[in-house]
């Protein structure tokens, strides 16, 4: 006598393994085309930017290209990019103000993170925060 409800019988062996491994292939797959995708975008991303470059390189060696005389360009230049003249001197500026010190109480010592040993960083993983020792009553 046969039971009216009979269960599914687990996967296991062969059926098992090319289950996962398709699993695999599939993910891998996924994987490579999205990464695929983020380069296109890059790609022109980076071609528009490439573009840009290429039109001021062009326009900059037919503005030089213009005028045939050393000096006459490197004056276009300076009215075109507002640079400093032959005979001018650049001056930077620099602000008079003095910062003001801190008294010793408002000083604030940086703290960095504690590096934990990388077991913590195992025990974390696998079994939750380490317990510590409470007080005894």
């Amino acid at each position: 006598m046969t039971n009216a409800k009979e269960r599914p019988r687990p996967l296991r062996g062969w059926p098992l393994f090319w289950l996962i491994a398709t699993i695999g292939v599939l993910t891998s797959l996924a994987r490579y085309a999205v990464r695929t995708q983020q380069l296109r975008v890059l790609r022109d991303e980076v071609a528009t930017r490439h573009a840009h470059i290429a039109a001021t390189h062009r326009a900059l060696a037919e503005q030089l290209s213009a005028t045939p005389d050393v000096r006459a360009r490197e004056a276009t230049l300076q009215a075109a990019w507002h640079l400093v003249g032959p005979n001018e001197q650049a001056v930077r500026v620099i602000p008079a103000a003095t910062p003001t010190p801190r008294p010793a109480w408002a000083q604030v010592t940086p703290v960095g993170p504690t590096p934990m040993p990388p077991w913590r960083w195992w025990w974390l993983l696998f079994f939750g925060p380490v317990p510590t020792a409470s007080p005894g009553p």
